[in-house]
């Protein structure tokens, strides 16, 4: 791993992995052709499902399907701060952690947020290492601005039981900059605005380019406002349509919700080239379909709140900063009008730049490949400052003060302040020796550090920055867990399906001997498919059948079976070699053109062929197949050694005859058309 920088972006609705050779960053295909990889797992009472697989199946399965949205809600928070809309799935709190609750080979299993994103890490990383034949172990991974320290450790735990080394955490708008800086930026100075707008979360920054430095002079965001809002407002647009339209209620029905939940997403990728949609659902309610229209102008006014709260975040980030380019990245900035409300709060010449949707993968990568030694020199003296994104306070107990870091210090940073211990309620008393040192610490991925020390004892209160090997161990033996009942479950697919196709195939083989290929009894006949329809009724009724039983069942059906043709076989295969064999001894053994050697050698192999099959009394299928090969090769080489011989002697009766034009063509033809093994021999 030592030439690549891996850049890892882990959004809400996919996974896009970049990699960074020398100079150049370049996003990964996964093993299906496409350039992200979405964020979704799905549980249903045979195995997990990734990617488009989890996805297709949701309106059918919403309540067991996770998308990578409903993960970055609850991830590192420790109980529920926020409402989880009804198409979510279930989310618990289990010993004051938050988990969400799914159906799972018939069982009510409980994963934390972590341990799903470790699972769409490892299909991830599992498509990617084939892809670039070489493991991944290291990597720069992204999270948004607005991530907390607690958010980042889970985020760092979970890709660390996945078996890749976190290098860095950079927020998304940096890494967006850190690619717009490599590829695109002169030298010149310039403040730039991203804005990225992913599924769940918005991220807004503006970035001081100048050289070969990023500097990130203000940003923020919000973790409740991205596309899923518009879909949600949509959603509720057409719920309540639905509603008054019918007289009867659907909200609680969750596959409805699913479904209509899908046909929002649709609609609102189409309202981006057209201004006005409409579209039907099939079947919907009671075989009746369902017929959705609205206009872009209706879908604005919809959202109106929405793009106050984004022009809000924007003014706060901007403020009185001169902006000379806004670059917009994420799938939220393709929804109508996003861009355009954004656009009017600036005045006077902004350039634009749309639809940089892979920037952030390309910007990890571009900092993971800094300190290689074959980097860019642009690369290699590149310089990032990240900012911290809150206010950071403090508190031990009851104390007289506390450590507080303000909003928007360059990272890394640190703070100390010397606290002062009380005893009782009421007694302004100072202990002895009661002074300690509060020392806050986060470093450049805004992960913190909190200790506390008195003279030579020092205490670790909150430590982000290193990992929970504890948590990341057991994260790790749960998931080999499910890979193995998973692997097991797809070897049991396998052998069923094997089965049956060997039952198909014995079948078809059986009735192929009603012509004139095999000739098998009738009792035979009759039992091999007894045997056959048997074994298929025996897949239709066993629904959970061992790996054990479907070997079993393989190996009696193909010894029953293959015995009885084999027999069959064999004696066709002897007859056909002996008369081959006699034939062969016919026509070469009185032939005058091949010397003594030959013949001698001739009728020495036919005769051996000959023996052999007077004396075989148990002779296999596979070793009659070895001897025929080898005799057709035996063969193949003496007919054109005749050939030769007859051409050469052709020859030489028209050199005989001076028709010397013939003959030069008997001997080209000769030259080109014999091997040379056959040539060196004569």
């Amino acid at each position: 791993m030592d030439d690549l920088g891996i850049g890892i972006d882990i959004g809400a609705s996919k996974i896009v992995v970049a990699v960074c050779r020398e100079h150049k960053a370049e996003v990964i295909l996964n093993s299906e052709g496409s350039r992200s990889t979405k964020f979704c797992v799905a549980f249903n009472n045979k195995e997990r499902l990734f990617s488009d697989a989890a996805e297709g199946q949701f309106s059918v399965n919403p309540e067991n399907t996770i998308y990578g949205r409903d993960v970055k809600k609850i991830i590192g928070l420790q109980k529920i701060a926020l409402v989880i809309d009804e198409t979510s799935v279930k989310v618990i709190e289990e010993e004051n952690i938050l988990k969400f609750s799914v159906q799972y080979k018939n069982d009510n299993c409980n994963f934390s947020p972590e341990a799903v994103l470790l699972m769409a890490l490892n299909n991830v990383k599992s498509d990617i290492e084939t892809v670039l034949r070489q493991k991944i172990t290291k990597a720069v991974i992204t999270v948004p601005s607005t991530f907390n320290s607690a958010q980042r450790f889970a985020v760092k735990n979970a890709v660390l039981a996945a078996g890749i080394e976190v290098e860095s955490i950079l927020n998304d708008s940096t890494a967006s900059a850190i690619t717009y800086m490599i590829e695109r930026h002169a030298s010149d100075d310039k403040n730039i605005l991203i804005f990225d707008m992913g599924a769940t979360s918005t991220d807004v920054a503006v970035v001081k380019l100048s050289g070969n430095s990023v500097e990130v002079k203000a940003c923020d965001g919000n973790l409740d406002l991205g596309g899923e809002n518009f879909v949600i407002l949509l959603l509720e647009h057409f719920i309540r349509e639905f509603e008054c339209e019918k007289c009867v209620r659907i909200s609680d029905n969750k596959q409805l919700i699913a479904r209509l939940t899908v046909a929002c997403e649709k609609i609102m990728k189409m309202l981006t080239s057209k201004e006005e949609v409409k579209y039907i659902i099939d079947n919907f309610y009671y075989g009746e379909p369902y017929e959705m229209k609205i206009n872009r102008q209706s879908f604005v006014n919809l959202c109106s709140d929405l793009y106050k709260n984004i022009g809000e975040i924007v003014n706060g980030v901007v403020a009185k900063t001169k902006i000379d380019e806004i670059i917009f990245v994420g799938n939220g900035c393709q929804i109508p009008s996003v861009k355009i409300e954004i656009s009017k709060l600036f005045v006077g010449d902004v350039r634009i730049m749309t639809n940089e949707d892979e920037f952030v993968a390309k910007g990890a990568a571009y900092y993971a490949a800094r300190n290689f030694t074959k980097a860019s020199e642009k690369l290699q003296n590149l310089q990032v400052k990240q900012i911290s994104m809150n206010e950071f306070t403090s508190y031990i107990g009851k104390v007289q003060s506390s450590t507080k870091i303000e909003k928007g210090k360059i990272l890394p940073t640190e703070i100390e302040a010397i606290l002062t211990f009380y005893e009782g309620p009421h007694h302004l008393k100072p202990l002895e020796s009661s002074n300690a040192i509060l020392k806050t610490a986060i470093n450049s991925d805004s992960l913190v550090k909190i200790t506390c020390s008195t003279g030579e004892n020092s205490l670790s209160l909150v430590d982000h920055q290193n990992f929970d090997e504890k948590l990341v161990n057991q994260m790790r033996e749960n998931e080999e867990i499910l890979e193995k009942k998973e692997q097991e479950y797809k070897k049991k697919v396998n052998l069923t399906f094997e089965l049956e196709k060997i039952c198909l195939e014995y079948k078809r083989r059986i009735k192929k001997a009603d012509g004139t290929d095999i000739k098998l009894s009738e009792a035979d006949k009759k039992e091999m498919l007894y045997e056959i329809y048997d074994t298929l009724d025996w897949i239709n009724e066993c629904k959970s059948p061992t790996i054990d039983q479907l070997t079993d069942k393989i190996e009696t059906l193909k010894k029953l079976c293959d015995e009885k043709i084999n027999l069959i076989l064999i004696d066709e295969k002897k007859t056909l070699l002996k008369n081959l064999t006699i034939a062969y001894r016919q026509k070469f053994e009185t032939n005058s053109l091949l010397d003594e050697s030959d013949i001698t050698k001739i009728q020495s192999s036919s005769q051996e062929i000959l023996d052999w099959l007077e004396k075989g009394l148990d002779i296999k299928i596979d070793e009659l197949n070895e001897k025929i090969n080898i005799f057709k090769a035996d063969r193949e080489h003496f007919d054109e050694k005749l050939k030769f011989l007859e051409n050469l002697e052709q020859g030489n009766v028209l050199l005989k005859q001076k028709n010397f034009k013939e003959a030069s063509s008997v001997f080209c033809h000769i030259l080109n058309n014999f091997s040379m093994k056959t040539k060196l021999s004569i």
